[in-house]
């Protein structure tokens, strides 16, 4: 989307122009999926298209990614970005005058009514999202509880349907899958 808007039809590749996409995120966003404590802990990461098959082949879209992992401030060797990293991490200003005059500006929009609303209506929004993502993976923990108990073949279908929290037809529905 981003080279669409850069170039017109008719326009050669050649022309597109530098893009820098940036996403500045609380938490390391490259964890682990099977431990979330083991990561990368890297506070920049910065990506260009390569080719997969032979790395020395580039893409030359001129776009750059970085993603700013903020969890990880104390690592970056850069004091501005530092700071910066810290205060989206922490929620706390530095001493630097950047996260300083960063922090009264959204100290300041907190106070606009309009962007009350607005944030209060977001976060609502993401509450949703997180409680569907955690009833998701309950639901899956109570499939692997039910799997584990049909294998030790010791229950009933009643008693592991109870058990687990599931409805009889799922775990009839497991049974038959195993």
């Amino acid at each position: 989307m981003v080279d669409i808007d850069c170039i017109l039809k008719g326009q050669d590749y050649t022309e597109l122009k530098d893009s820098y996409i940036l996403f500045i995120c609380k938490d390391d966003p490259f964890t682990f999926k099977e431990n979330s404590k083991n990561h990368f802990g890297i506070p920049c990461y910065t990506f260009k298209n390569i080719c997969l098959e032979n790395q020395a082949v580039k893409l030359d879209d001129k776009s750059l990614k970085v993603i700013y992992n903020s969890s990880a401030y104390e690592k970056e060797s850069d004091e501005k970005i530092r700071g910066f990293l810290h205060y989206i991490y922490t929620n706390e200003p530095g001493e630097d005058d950047f996260s300083k005059r960063l922090s009264a500006l959204v100290e300041k929009i907190k106070e606009n009514d309009r962007f009350r609303r607005d944030y209060a209506a977001m976060n609502l929004h993401d509450r949703d999202i997180q409680r569907a993502a955690k009833k998701e993976g309950a639901h899956q923990k109570a499939l692997e509880t039910a799997k584990n108990l049909l294998k030790m073949k010791l229950l009933t279908v009643e008693q592991i349907s109870q058990a687990a929290g599931l409805s009889i037809e799922e775990i009839n529905k497991l049974a038959n899958e195993l």
